[in-house]
């Protein structure tokens, strides 16, 4: 059995809590050309309460396995936090998304759209973890 290293909840409710936020405002901007590469008006893209809760909960599920990839790493620091975070995106979150649209014969648009509210939250998130680690 692996040890894990000690995680900081307050620190990845903090970073969920944050990246919650900025994504509402990334897809208050980006969700009308989504919906429309998807064919859909954008009020089908408003997220119930349910969803949005289900967002939340899943971030800071996110923020704590981030806080365990900076302590294994021995990542020192906000800067150090942001670039496991970008290592994640560009090693688990981006060749899944592509991969997965590819299957769905999803516009390509619509991946260019979405990739980068995940890449802002994870770097984020990591320099916010890394910050309190």
């Amino acid at each position: 059995m692996i040890a894990l290293p000690p995680v900081n909840l307050l620190a990845a409710v903090a970073a969920a809590a944050a990246v919650f936020l900025i994504g509402g405002l990334y897809w208050a901007v980006f969700t009308p050309a989504w919906s429309r590469r998807l064919g859909r008006p954008p009020e089908e893209a408003r997220p119930t309460p349910a969803q949005l809760g289900v967002a939340f909960v899943t971030r800071v599920v996110v923020a704590c396995v981030l806080a365990v990839f900076v302590g294994w790493a021995g990542a020192l620091g906000a800067v150090g936090g942001a670039e496991i975070g970008f290592l994640a995106w560009l090693g688990f979150v981006m060749p899944l998304a592509v991969g997965q649209a590819s299957f769905e014969r999803r516009p390509w648009q619509v991946v260019a759209i979405g990739l980068p509210e995940s890449l802002i939250g994870l770097v984020l998130m990591g320099a916010i973890v890394g910050a309190w680690t």
